[in-house]
């Protein structure tokens, strides 16, 4: 897998490849949203590009707000993450995949005192510097993911 944040904009490794289907993708997004439902969050922050269409799917779920985080990896590696600032105190953080955790720890970080983010990835790596509070499906880091809005 490829570091967190803008995943498609690099060369993809000689990893072997897995395609993900929007129906692997539904049923994550149903599981994710049954998981969050009691936190009673107020909205959901969508980390770019990956987490925008299932956060765009658990907002219609969950009939909650969203918001956009902006994140980039250049091809240097440097981790880019926007300013943001927390509009509800109880928020979900959404991405598509926790591979390395860079992206996810910088985002997470952001949520402090009062404002509350629960971070939360349809797909995870077990060797990422951050572990989510929600984890989706295990992948192995020598894997290239690639998902269904990536296909177009």
């Amino acid at each position: 897998m490829a570091p967190d944040g803008e995943r498609s904009m690099k060369k993809e490794p000689n990893y072997p490849k897995r395609k993900i289907s929007w129906k692997q993708i539904s049923i994550q997004v149903e599981q994710l949203s049954r998981w969050a439902k009691p936190f009673q969050f107020q909205g959901i922050a969508a980390i770019s590009r990956g987490g925008l269409i299932p956060g765009v799917m658990l907002s219609h779920c969950l009939d909650l707000p969203m918001d956009v985080i902006v994140a980039k990896r250049y091809n240097t590696g440097r981790l880019y993450v926007g300013r943001y600032r927390p509009k509800w105190l109880r928020t979900l953080i959404v991405d598509d995949i926790v591979d390395e955790g860079f992206t996810m720890r910088k985002v997470k970080s952001m949520f402090k005192g009062e404002h509350i983010g629960l971070t939360a990835s349809l797909f995870y790596d077990p060797s990422s510097i951050y572990v989510p509070d929600y984890l989706g499906l295990k992948v192995h880091s020598k894997e290239w993911l690639i998902f269904p809005w990536e296909e177009l």
